[in-house]
């Protein structure tokens, strides 16, 4: 049942974003040598496997976005958001009506390079054991605090969606309709992902900054952790 659901999702990356506190468009800006986008695509591939089965959402047809993924990932779909300036709630509809062979979409931003494989895996899962009438299976992160950038939306929401695009409203939010609603409670996010690096955005150079410095980090600790196994592999006291 696991390996089924999983066959029915595509991963939905939004890239349309104004990226106003990073001053330039944040799904190009590198850390550690390669753009925001790409780091994202990476994380979904480890989530579905193959390239078809990841969308790229984009404010418009020319955004540079799109010419990136499209010489990067040839085979990853793009959309270009069908209401202009209605945020992400827009390019869960260009996705959505792009993508009818799939009945599931985890919704994830450009802008969280640290996604994790588990987290974005176990999440697909509960897909077999949720009610028939679910619609949005969504991790509670902190008591009331829902992540709506990093949830499963059902296909069968999109006229939903676009009704709500019509009536000029677009808060991704009014999706959360409890009915239809599974929550992912805390400590199941938790025990997928222990620090939370899922959910690291990067959103302004500060942030940007700061990745790098505990990328950094990580890589010197790996590199002193290795060196350490090797001496101790070779007996030198």
């Amino acid at each position: 049942a696991e390996e089924a659901a999983r066959e029915d999702v595509c991963v939905l990356i939004l890239a349309g974003g104004r990226s106003s506190r990073m001053g330039r468009d944040k799904s190009l800006v590198h850390l550690r040598g390669a753009p925001l986008i790409h780091w994202a695509l990476s994380n979904a591939l480890q989530a579905v496997g193959a390239e078809d089965r990841v969308v790229v959402s984009a404010a418009t047809e020319e955004s540079a976005v799109r010419s990136y993924v499209a010489e990067a990932f040839p085979r990853a779909r793009l959309v270009a958001d069908t209401a202009a300036g209605m945020g992400p709630l827009a390019g869960i509809a260009a996705g959505m009506a792009a993508c009818a062979d799939r009945a599931w979409f985890l919704v994830l931003p450009c802008d969280c390079p640290f996604v994790s494989p588990a987290f974005m895996r176990n999440l697909i899962n509960r897909i077999a054991t949720a009610p028939p009438n679910t619609k949005v299976i969504t991790p509670r992160i902190q008591e009331g605090f829902f992540e709506p950038m990093h949830t499963l939306y059902s296909r069968k929401l999109l006229p939903t969606v676009e009704k709500m695009l019509a009536a000029g409203e677009r808060r991704v939010f009014d999706l959360f309709t409890p009915s239809w609603t599974v929550e992912v409670s805390q400590a199941a996010v938790h025990d997928w992902d222990p620090a939370l690096r899922s959910f690291t955005n990067i959103n302004t150079p500060e942030q940007l900054a700061a990745a790098e410095k505990e990328l950094a980090t990580e890589k010197a600790r790996e590199k002193g952790e290795v060196v350490g196994n090797f001496v101790n592999k070779i007996g030198i006291n």
